[in-house]
């Protein structure tokens, strides 16, 4: 595959993947009014778990290192179990456009923890836009919360890191 085309596919995946993640909390508040916070947490974990399982058998991919093993699991921490149930708790008692906006944050935390864990540095302006975006976030879902943080706030604000 040329350079380009790869590239295109990049930025083509890129697209798809935030499209997908965009119906993250709509989806999951319609979940929750319907099988409960813990199986519309898990559920879609589930799904995902099974989804994955069966690429990796078809495609014959080896199993972990203990090294890779110990990191997946910290991953796995976050994303299988973190973000799925904190979100679907929040999704419970927050309108899904307060979410989306605290959400907002996970670019800024997905940086620094590829710059804590992976060694990578972006920029000295990377970090300056980030925190002024991160600070506009904060300061609107305060406002939407009518000058506080509510626990589900709090919720939400974990589901990130």
């Amino acid at each position: 595959m040329q350079k380009e085309t790869r590239e295109k596919m990049g930025v083509l995946l890129g697209l798809v993947g935030v499209i997908c993640f965009s119906l993250t909390l709509p989806s999951t508040s319609i979940a929750v009014e319907y099988f409960g916070t813990t199986v519309a947490g898990l559920g879609r974990t589930a799904v995902a778990a099974i989804l994955v399982a069966v690429i990796l058998i078809v495609r014959k991919e080896k199993f972990p290192s203990l090294r890779q093993f110990k990191s997946l699991l910290i991953v796995a921490l976050g994303a299988v179990l973190g973000f799925p149930l904190l979100t679907s708790w929040a999704m419970k008692s927050l309108p899904v456009s307060h979410g989306a906006v605290e959400l907002a944050l996970l670019p800024l935390a997905t940086a620094g923890f590829a710059m804590f864990r992976g060694g990578e540095c972006p920029s000295l302006k990377f970090w300056i836009s980030s925190i002024i975006g991160s600070a506009a976030v904060i300061v609107y879902a305060l406002h939407l919360g009518f000058g506080q943080l509510q626990f589900t706030d709090a919720a939400l604000l974990a589901a990130v890191l």
